[in-house]
């Protein structure tokens, strides 16, 4: 050994230092902490996917249902047609608008008054709106179950 630095044909001192095992160990639990993590992350992504896929199904298959009851159009034969008098529809003067086309409603033209709120429409309109919605045009009340119209 010459200045303190020891030459190569000196034999090791034996066992390696503490901090090279201690920094192992470390390592490698590190390692091991990562890769469980992971694992815990890819499986609870898997399941919240599963479980939306179901819930998906479930919701598609009550919306279905609900799609089938949209597309029935609404029973128009219910709703009898009638000649326009605006005095008897109660807008004072000049006829009311028929909201579907924005054109004003007549005396003498063929109209629907629908039963849950009263609004008046061209026959022909009203037939193409409620063939596609179950609602007022204007006011948006449902006309699943009609009442009848107050006298």
């Amino acid at each position: 050994m010459c200045r303190g630095i020891p030459s190569s044909s000196e034999p090791p001192s034996g066992a390696p230092p503490h901090a090279l095992f201690i920094s192992v160990a470390v390592g490698l639990f590190l390692i091991c902490f990562v890769v469980l993590l992971a694992s815990a992350f890819a499986f609870l992504c898997r399941r919240r996917s599963s479980d939306r896929t179901s819930s998906e199904s479930e919701y598609n298959a009550q919306d279905t249902v609900c799609s089938a009851r949209r597309q029935k159009p609404f029973p128009i034969e219910t709703l009898p047609a009638f000649t326009y008098a605006h005095e008897s529809d109660g807008i004072g003067g000049g006829g009311g608008e028929c909201s579907v086309c924005l054109g004003t409603v007549r005396e003498g033209e063929m109209v629907r008054r629908l039963p849950a709120c009263l609004h008046v429409y061209h026959v022909e309109c009203i037939d193409r709106w409620l063939a596609a919605h179950r609602t007022c045009p204007v006011c948006r009340s449902k006309l699943d179950h009609p009442c009848k119209p107050a006298r």
